[in-house]
This record gives C-alpha cells, structure tokens and sequence, in this order.
C-alpha cells in the first residue's frame, strides 16, 4: 500500500498483483512472505478497503485498532469513514465476497470493482489484471466438470459460463472439505448490470448448488465464486496466532469439483396420498399423513416444499422444508397434520428453487378430521390441608397441533380455552385457578379437564386431597382494633365493645362458638358471637379486677383467654359550672355543685379566696367578714367588696375519690340610697329646707357627691343641706 500511495503503479507492484490475481487460490489470509501471492493478496485487499471505507483514514482506522485480522476488518466495515461508499458488507464473509467479485470483474458498479486500478483480462508486466479464470464454458449439449483443483483456506478459484439457451442453470460445487462458500454473478441482458446470489450449501454433504434463471435469455454470463471459508484463517508465517503448528502444508487446503448444466424440465411436486389415524383413540380420525413426491432432472439441487392447511378457504398452518433431489429421482416426502377443529382440510404444497420462484404446486382433496383432544395438566399448591381454608388450584393444559414432521412434535402449542373442576364435595368450578375449601375432613378426589378451541374436552386428571383439623383455635380480642390481652382498665358503669375478630383458626369466625363471661355472673355464648358490649357497676378507688374469659370452639377444639379488667370507682362528677353573680353585703346560696353516679358524697369543702361572711341575713359594714373556707353542702356566703371572686369546691364520696373544681363570682358594688326628708308645703315668702340622710350601704358616705336639682333653678352640689324659697306659687 505504501509503496503505491508512494510511487504509483510500478512494475514490481503490478507483479505482485498479477502474482495473486493468477494464482488466487492462494490464500488470502495467511502471510506466509511468497511473492507470487502473498503480497499481491495483501495489498488487492487493502486496496479494495481503502478504495470502499475512507482512503487513507480507513487504513489509519485500521491500522489503530486493537483489534487484529478478520475482527479489525469487520470493526471498520461497521463504522466506515462518513462519506465513503461502503456497502460491502459487515462480516468476513460478505466482505470477502464483494472483494472476490470485484476481483474477478472490476466493475464500475458499486462494490464490483475497483477505483484506483484498471485491471484488464491478460496479466502482464505492465498492467494490472482481473483474477484468473480456472475455467470457463460455453457449450451446453452435455454436462460440464470441471475437477480436482486445489485451493489454501481463504483462497479463491472462479469460473465463467455464456452461451446458454434460456434454461436455468444448475451449478454444483462439491468440496472434499466442510466450510465451502460461494456466489454467482449474474449479468442482466437488458441492464447489463450485475447481481450476486449465494450458493446453497447443504450442511450434511458439504456441496453447493445453485440455480440462475433464463440463462441466456435473461442472464448472459455467469460467472461462479467459490473460497475455502477455513475455520483457521488470519495467519502469519511465526504461526503465533493460527493455532496449528506451522510449516508450509500446515495451513488448510481442500480441492474442489464443479458441475454445470442446463436443466431440462423444471422441478415438480405431487400428492401421493393422504392417510388419516387417530392419535387420541377416541374413535375419530385426528391426524393425516401426506406423503408428497419431489422430482428434479438437476443433477442436484435443494428445493424449498412449503405445505399450507386450509379449512374453509382459512389458512391454518404451514410448514416449510427442504428437500434435497436431482437426476430424476423421486424423492418421497412425508408430513403430519393434527387438526385443531373439526373440518374438511385442504393442503397446498409449494415448490421452489433455491432462488425462491414458485416452479410447481399441488393440492389434495378435502380430508375430514376431527378435533384432537388436548391433554390437562392441572395441579394444585399442596395434596393436605385444612377445614375451611382455601387451597389454590392452577388449571393447565396444552393443544398441541398442526404439521409435523415425524408425528411427535408440533407446530402449534396452544393454551386451553377452558376449564372443568370437580372437587369431589358437590362442588365444580369453571375457572382456570379456582380456590376451594372443605368444610367436612377426609380424602376427596378433585379432577381437572381442559377445553380447547375446537370444543375438545381432555381426559381428566385425578389426585387425592387431604382434609383435616388439627389446629385449635387462636383466641384473638381487642376493643377498638387495640389488643387488651394485657388487661385493661375501665369506669364502673362503662360500656365498651369487646371485638373477638382477630381470633386465628381454619374455620371461619361465623362457625366458632365463641362463649364471654365476664366474672361479674354474665355469661353470653352463641355462633359467630364475635362482639359482645358489656359494663361493669361495681368497683373501687383502687380498682377493682374482674376476669373476663373467652372461650372459643371449632367443633374439635377449644381455646380460651382470661384478661383482667380493673374497675375504678368513678369519682364525684361536676354538674354545675356556671359563672355566679351577686352584690356585696348580699348573701349567696351555693348551686349543687356535685353528684355521685356510683356512690354518695360524704364531704363537701368550699374554699375563698377572701374572707366571707356566712351568717346570712341583712349584712352592713359592720358585720364580720372572716371566713375563708366551709363544710356546708350549700353555704351561702357574701363579699364585703366588689369584684370578680374564685370558689375551690372539692367532694369526697363514700370511695374516697376526691374532685375539685373552681367557681367564678362576680360580685357586684350596691348602688348608693339617696334621701332626704319632704318639708311640709307653704306659700311663696316660707323658707324650705332640704336636708339629704342619703348613704352608700357597701362604702364610706364622705366619698359621696350629692347632687340637688329644683326645678327653675340652677344645680347645687356638694351640700349636705339646701334653703330655698320659691318667687312663685306651684307645684316644684
């Protein structure tokens, strides 16, 4: 490469070339230092990457990758340099394909030849030249051989045929060693462009065929491909990599022979007949075998039978096979159907070749089957369990049918479309995972059948269940979703809900006997009785414990739960807490304040937080205001002075529980008496007097303001006494 980026096409290049490209069975992928071919192999090939994935920056990719050989290769394949034609394919493979044609035409049609050369028919000296035919034929009256020619791993050997007369032509290629590879290049008549098609290469013989349609007429020439694809490939002449020993016959090498010819006639396909059985022996025709023939007047060549089933002008199924025949041999060909519904079914074969044309078609009169019943394979989690609680079942089954070709495996699994389930109590369900529980023990025998899509019913399958109790039960209580196994503590008097769902037992809580007895004689039993309310109306102040037990019975076996319940005496219960009101120097009788739900009250304590008077009565400043606290039930105290005033009263009842509580007082300063004595009436020269005896009952008199109004005159204030005499006779 170097040395022609350098100095052009020189005549120790182009030799090197020509070396190859007439001895291209040389390998491609083994540098071994020949100069009759390694080096022209090297550089043709480099040369085709450069002229297809990027120039020089696609030898630079190359040359930094990491990878090395085929792998390398391939990496730059995938991620050609943007702008460059590329499209030679992304394996070894493909790649060496497209590089072997350009090889053998250098064409200027996309990846067929080569940019930076011209490559001519006849090698010389001078010019670079095309690789060199093994062979070619243009005489068709008989078959052409061409035999016995070798080629390393990786080399290439090419052929070219013309002349033919609108028959397809049969190639063959047959190797002594596995691995082979090969295409044709087909040249259209009119467009005079080229096309590639892969040889077929059967995987048990090893040979290639292949088939190019209107050869001739169509086609004009043909030219044949074929490379040892060895498993053994990138390799240099230290053998570090290569993993065989080395030397020069070390390497692998496989000869090759190649068949052509016209073809006759074109392949054909029959119906030999159609015989039905029956696979589920339930007395009706399930299955059809359908033994087709196959014929070719090829020497050889591997043909495509596609078989469709039809019922009702409705496509079934269809197989695909293929089917090795050539020299007018008949070749028998056998097929299973298994219907999937009842019907009349009809089967289309298809022929064709290796290019895909349709070359021949059959078809068979209706054939009656029937439905081939599935087969279930029902289960459940567990063969034991117990009273009441639900065991899982899981319905399962399969539908096999459709074509087959040895009468055991199938083309279409399918799932049952129903479901049948007898759990050998009375009961049946038609779910696919139906739960279902026992109410009675012993061994009942459940079975299960599937339904397919055609109707079929499946034989049943049958096993044995185990029912039985051996749990007892586990007693569960709460009030208000709160465990009280603990004990709880309540008020006498005090209703609360106790909640028995949270007991535990394989039969339901509407089936157990659940009995409740309190401890204070009250005793309640019934079915499903979960939720009992209860009180209790005797306690203490330190509380009193009374023991509820809870029995419960599943018919086989009891269990039961005592919890202790602290009863407290309920303590004197305020009923009175209304703001009071009244005037100094007034009396007030104290509300009841207290009574006592469970008991009496023995003692009642009223606090002041000032000194009152409780004698009672008609009160002045002068009575003694000196109590502050009172054992009366109901005292009546009084305030010598206004203002808003706080009562603590405590009850003790015959328990001994004590309650406080305080009292609010507004009490309110009297208004002041005003008064004075009415003079007797005179005329108009008598001077009145008016003296005032006015007082304040609850505060000091000299603090009063006396106010006189007479009508006509102006107001006087601040005299305890005034004289007037009236101008005027009238009433004042």
């Amino acid at each position: 490469m170097a040395a022609f980026l350098i100095l052009g096409a020189e005549s120790t290049l182009i030799g090197h070339s020509n070396g190859w490209a007439s001895n291209a069975s040389c390998s491609v992928r083994w540098w071994n230092q020949r100069t009759d071919c390694d080096y022209g192999a090297g550089f043709l090939f480099m040369l085709y990457l450069a002229d297809k994935l990027g120039g020089g920056q696609a030898i630079q990719s190359l040359v930094a990758d990491t990878a090395t050989g085929g792998a390398s290769i391939e990496n730059l394949a995938r991620n050609p340099i943007p702008g460059s034609p590329g499209n030679i394919g992304t394996t070894m493979d493909e790649i060496f394909a497209n590089f072997t044609a350009a090889a053998v035409l250098d064409s200027q049609q996309g990846s067929f030849g080569f940019n930076n050369i011209e490559m001519g028919g006849t090698c010389s000296s001078q010019a670079f030249c095309r690789l060199q035919l093994t062979d070619q034929n243009f005489n068709w009256g008989s078959t052409y051989t061409s035999q016995n020619h070798d080629l390393e791993g990786w080399g290439v050997r090419a052929w070219r045929f013309a002349s033919g007369t609108g028959a397809p032509l049969n190639v063959m290629v047959s190797p002594s060693e596995f691995g082979f590879d090969g295409i044709l290049l087909q040249k259209d008549a009119v467009a005079q462009t080229w096309s590639t098609s892969d040889l077929r290469f059967d995987p048990g013989s090893g040979i290639g065929t292949g088939v190019v349609e209107g050869f001739g007429n169509i086609t004009d020439e043909v030219y044949l491909i074929t490379w040892y694809a060895s498993s053994i490939d990138d390799c240099d002449y230290t053998f570090p990599n290569c993993g065989f020993s080395g030397g020069s016959t070390a390497y692998p090498t496989a000869t090759v022979d190649v068949t052509a010819a016209l073809i006759s006639e074109p392949p054909s396909v029959r119906v030999e007949s159609t015989i039905s059985s029956d696979r589920d022996m339930d007395g009706d025709s399930d299955t059809v075998n359908l033994t087709m023939v196959a014929n070719s007047t090829a020497f050889f060549e591997i043909l495509d039978v596609t078989v469709n089933a039809f019922k009702d002008n409705i496509l079934f199924d269809s197989y695909e096979m293929d089917v090795a025949a050539g020299n007018g041999v008949e070749v028998p060909v056998n097929l299973h159907f298994t219907a999937p519904e009842d019907g009349d079914y009809v089967f289309d074969i298809e022929l064709r070749n290796y290019a895909g044309t349709l070359v021949d078609e059959a078809l068979t009169a209706p054939v009656p089957l029937h439905n081939m019943a599935p087969v279930a394979a029902s289960n459940s989690v567990a063969n034991v369990t117990q009273t009441h609680l639900a065991l899982q079942f899981f319905g399962a089954g399969y539908d096999e049918w459709g074509f087959s070709p040895d009468n055991q495996s199938f083309t279409q699994n399918e799932t049952p479309v129903g479901y049948s389930w007898d759990f050998g109590d009375g009961s049946v369900s038609g779910l696919k995972n139906p739960l279902h529980a026992w109410v009675q023990s012993g061994n009942y025998s459940v079975e299960s059948a599937v339904i397919d899509r055609g109707g079929g019913v499946s034989l049943p399958v049958t096993w044995s269940i185990n029912v039985s109790d051996t749990t007892a039960p586990i007693v569960g209580l709460t009030v208000q979703s709160v465990d009280i196994k603990d004990g709880l503590s309540l008020r006498t008097n005090e209703r609360v809900l106790f909640d028995a769902r949270s007991t535990v037992d394989n039969v339901p809580d509407d089936q157990l006997l659940f009995t409740w007895d309190f401890g204070d004689g009250t005793v309640v039993s019934g079915i499903g009785l979960v939720e009992v309310d209860h009180a209790w109306s005797t306690g203490s102040s330190d509380g009193l414990v009374h023991v509820l037990n809870l029995t419960v019975s599943d018919g086989t076996f009891s269990s039961s739960i005592d919890v202790n319940i602290t009863i407290l005496n309920r303590p004197p219960r305020q009923i009175f807490d209304v703001p009071l009101e009244t005037h100094t120097l007034t009396s007030l009788q104290m509300p009841l304040v207290f009574i006592d739900d469970d008991g009496t009250i023995v003692n009642m304590t009223w606090s002041f937080d000032e000194p009152v008077n409780l004698e009672g009565g008609l009160l002045s400043q002068l009575d003694p205001f000196t109590e502050t606290e009172s054992t009366s039930f109901s005292p009546a105290p009084a305030w010598r002075t206004p203002g808003l005033k706080t009562v603590n009263v405590s009850a003790t009842d015959n328990d001994g529980n004590t309650t406080v509580v305080s009292l609010s007082v507004n009490v309110l300063n009297q208004r002041p008496i005003a008064l004075f004595a009415r003079p007797d009436e005179g005329t108009v020269s008598t001077q009145y007097t008016f003296q005032s005896t006015s007082f304040d009952p609850d505060g000091d008199d000299s603090m009063m303001t006396t106010i006189w109004n007479i009508e006509g005159e102006d107001e006087v204030t601040n005299q305890s006494a005034v004289l007037h005499t009236f101008d005027e006779p009238g009433v004042y």
